[in-house]
């Protein structure tokens, strides 16, 4: 990826044309272009492919004949989709491609990662540009198997000094590929066709499709026909993705190509994905700043520490399809507690739900104010609490922030506590106001037991109630934000007679306004 003097253009020159003995033909042939300071580039989409650009390129004589080298997707088309696949490089300038598979990690070719001598390039020497930034590596991960010579475990992974924001990583395929599968090719190699020639616009984004003819033990390998696409130089380390049951997997990474012209009836291949799983996994699932793996039940919960402030934020990443995020927190004395999950810039639609010690459901929810964020805020007695974090559908995927805040209440804040008087019949109702950010306390005595409905109707326009329904010994027996399709909440549950019940009402918003709740202890 360095630049490289004519001297070493020829000696990679001698080496290509060894190769091209080999019977398996895993490697392109080259020719030595001395007056292009990027012959890797041109020599092979092989080993050390990844290339610097050079402004030399127009000055010279055979421009087209250049241009048919390095290019690609070949029988692709311009894209502005798949924004977690990028170009990797070096601090040279050197490119190829690659794809954002967490926060913090890029999946790329082994050949992509390695200096002129086939050895894995200094850590922080590392670029990766997706979403108009440019980011550094912090690790630079070869495979320990990776033969520069062979192209054998072509595989590599940069891990980034920062998070990349506002862009889902890809989701990596665990199981086999199938002959026959689609294969999509996404690459920033230059465009054109394979039977007329290329353009060579070097780093455009192009996709295209092929047919898996052949599966090896592992890689995924294909003969460009007429009517497909195929990869090239400058494609080398982009991703190959299947579809399984509607979901985009990341099956295949480019590798290889039998002539770096790229024509019908040349092979071309991609190292297999789901064999590395357990390589990947060692690497992306070590915390290496990704933090993505909080377990999905309490006892594997990640316990969460506030701060002197009553607060703590955490990074995190739903990986794959139905994963859950849980996490515990403490609090030493009776809170005002908000909750909150923020997508982070990315469209993963979070959904939030809190609960006790005993893994009992507190509350939820969905969608806060109109967004994809999650929103809870109650006041909890002093104890062990527990909150997940999870998609919408089982499908979401995608990065979020969580935060805890918690302010130690020392007085009620809403007030005294409204007395809903019940009649013979077990109906009672009561109006009061809601204060910004506060809750508001009501309760009443039941007069039988058995079915028991408490609900809310807003009295003033705007005002979203949010309702927490609690026994004599503080035991949440019912929660609701919005019931049906309005904005009222409604609790159904079972009463004792005699039991006295509180209702905590809180506004959704933070709003100010009047509302009405309504007791029906009609019970059995």
């Amino acid at each position: 990826m360095a630049k490289r003097s004519e001297v070493r253009c020829i000696r990679n020159l001698k080496r290509q044309r060894g190769l091209e003995r080999l019977e398996d033909r895993r490697l392109m042939i080259a020719s030595a272009i001395p007056t292009i300071d990027f012959c890797d580039n041109v020599q092979v989409y092989g080993p050390v492919q990844v290339g610097q650009f050079s402004p030399t390129l127009e000055q010279h004589s055979d421009t087209q004949d250049v241009a048919d080298r390095i290019a690609r997707i070949v029988d692709g088309q311009n894209t502005s989709a798949f924004p977690a696949v990028g170009m990797v490089g070096d601090l040279s300038g050197g490119y190829g491609s690659g794809t954002l598979i967490s926060p913090f990690h890029v999946l790329t070719a082994g050949h992509c990662a390695v200096d002129g001598n086939g050895n894995a390039m200094a850590d922080a020497t590392g670029t990766f540009e997706v979403g108009g930034r440019v980011y550094q590596t912090e690790r630079v991960y070869l495979h320990p198997d990776y033969d520069d010579w062979t192209l054998a475990n072509d595989i590599a992974i940069f891990q980034l000094s920062e998070r990349v924001v506002g862009i889902s990583p890809e989701m990596i395929s665990r199981q086999a590929p199938v002959v026959g599968q689609t294969l999509t090719l996404v690459g920033f190699g230059g465009g054109g066709t394979g039977d007329t020639g290329h353009t060579g616009d070097y780093g455009t984004k192009r996709v295209g499709e092929t047919a898996i003819d052949r599966i090896t033990g592992t890689e995924i390998q294909w003969t460009f026909d007429p009517g497909e696409s195929n990869t090239a130089p400058g494609d080398s380390g982009g991703p190959g993705f299947v579809s399984v049951d509607g979901q985009r997997l990341l099956a295949g990474i480019t590798s290889y190509g039998t002539s770096n012209n790229a024509g019908y009836g040349d092979e071309s291949g991609d190292t297999r994905v789901d064999v590395f799983t357990e390589w990947i996994d060692s690497i992306v699932g070590d915390g290496g700043g990704s933090e993505d793996d909080h377990g999905d039940e309490i006892a594997t919960a990640t316990k969460l520490e506030l701060d002197s402030t009553g607060s703590v934020a955490i990074d995190a990443v739903l990986e794959e399809m139905g994963d859950r995020d849980m996490f515990t927190f403490e609090l030493q004395s009776l809170s005002e507690v908000a909750i909150a999950l923020e997508s982070a810039g990315s469209d993963v639609d979070t959904y939030l739900r809190l609960y006790d010690a005993n893994g009992d459901l507190l509350a939820k929810n969905d969608d806060f104010a109109g967004t994809y964020n999650s929103s809870l805020t109650m006041e909890l007695e002093a104890g062990k609490y527990a909150f997940s974090a999870a998609g919408y559908a089982d499908s979401e995927t995608g990065q979020y922030i969580a935060t805890v805040n918690a302010d130690e209440v020392t007085s009620d804040s809403g007030g005294d506590t409204v007395v809903v008087d019940l009649n013979a019949r077990g109906r009672g109702r009561a109006e009061t106001i809601l204060v910004a950010d506060e809750l508001s306390f009501l309760s009443f005595e039941a007069v039988n037991t058995g079915r028991t409905t408490v609900r809310t109707v807003a009295l003033t326009d705007g005002v979203d109630t949010v309702m927490r329904v609690l026994d004599s010994n503080g035991s949440v027996v019912g929660t609701n934000d919005d019931y049906g399709r309005g904005v009222n909440s409604r609790v159904n549950f079972t009463a004792i007679a005699g039991e006295v019940y509180t209702i905590e009402v809180a506004e959704y918003n933070g709003a100010e306004g009047d509302f009405r709740l309504i007791v029906n202890n009609r019970g059995s």
